[in-house]
């Protein structure tokens, strides 16, 4: 008897370990998450955040996807005159699904030297909506903050990675996960070319806010990790991204005063959906 409690004992702490070393391996980061106060708003960011609110309004005011071609159509024809009124000139990655033609949009700014061989950051956010909905979270947000990323990037120096700001259609139900979503043609694209992708940030539905308790929930067992308020910005990816992870949220939590939640998570899972092609063994590309 006394064996066999002494057994159970050791299986128990064995277990105990594991998921420590799990939970650490999946939640440890560097640096510490903001948790103060929200801190007022400056000049430049109030007029941000305007800036953000009339793309949001252009982009997802309709449902924009291939059930509303028209709208779909005016959602990327805004995109493209925003960035060239930035001075880009957009690229359209053109391609067939169901009979309609759709694209993705994409801007590059490259550092000096560039070849075949620098490695490509890629940033970008899908502009269609799902069914009816008019996607102002899901995706406007998203979109918004890439054309603003575009502004503010603008003429910053690069130094060893080529920056590709992209925008994608057909991440929605019925294209996700088939090789008729934005993101897949793109990620296919750029594996046919041979080019290295250092990592891709998906940006996805960040325009929810809340300091309301129970404001936040998640899908087993997420939620005895993370908090109850919609307060914060969560960081997701694959734990195949772990290294990629960690150079994205460090900086993150040195300059950016609003908490931040991030996990790792396995492939399948349905967070990581949108901008999938990236984050999943087909491409191998790494993204958060």
């Amino acid at each position: 008897m006394r064996k066999a409690v002494v057994v159970l004992g050791a299986v128990v702490l064995l277990i105990a370990g594991l998921a420590g070393a799990t939970a650490w391996y999946m939640l440890g980061l560097p640096g510490h998450s903001y948790s103060g106060a929200p801190l007022p708003a400056t000049a430049p960011e109030n007029e941000l955040a305007s800036r953000l609110q009339r793309h949001v309004t252009a982009i997802a005011s309709e449902p924009h996807n291939i059930a509303h071609p028209e709208a779909l159509e005016a959602a990327a024809a805004y995109i493209e005159a925003e960035l060239t009124s930035l001075g880009y000139t957009p690229q359209a990655q053109v391609f067939e699904a169901d009979g309609q033609e759709v694209r993705n949009i994409e801007v590059v700014r490259e550092p000096p030297g560039a070849d075949a061989d620098t490695p490509s950051l890629v940033i970008g956010a899908h502009y269609d909506s799902f069914g009816p909905a008019p996607g102002a979270n899901d995706n406007g947000t998203g979109t918004a903050a890439v054309l603003e990323l575009a502004r503010l990037l603008k003429d910053v120096p690069l130094k060893d990675k080529r920056l590709r700001l992209v925008l994608f259609t057909n991440e929605e139900p019925p294209y996700d996960r088939t090789p008729d979503m934005g993101s897949w043609r793109y990620a296919q694209m750029l594996k046919e070319r041979g080019e290295t992708v250092a990592g891709m940030i998906s940006l996805e539905t960040i325009g929810c806010f809340s300091d309301e308790p129970g404001s936040q929930q998640y899908p087993p067992p997420f939620g005895l990790f993370f908090p109850t308020k919609a307060n914060f910005v969560a960081f997701v990816a694959m734990p195949g991204s772990r290294s990629f992870l960690h150079e994205v949220v460090g900086p993150f939590r040195r300059h950016a005063a609003i908490p931040l939640g991030t996990t790792l998570m396995p492939q399948d899972h349905s967070v990581l959906r949108d901008g999938r092609a990236y984050v999943d063994g087909r491409q191998a590309y790494e993204g958060v």
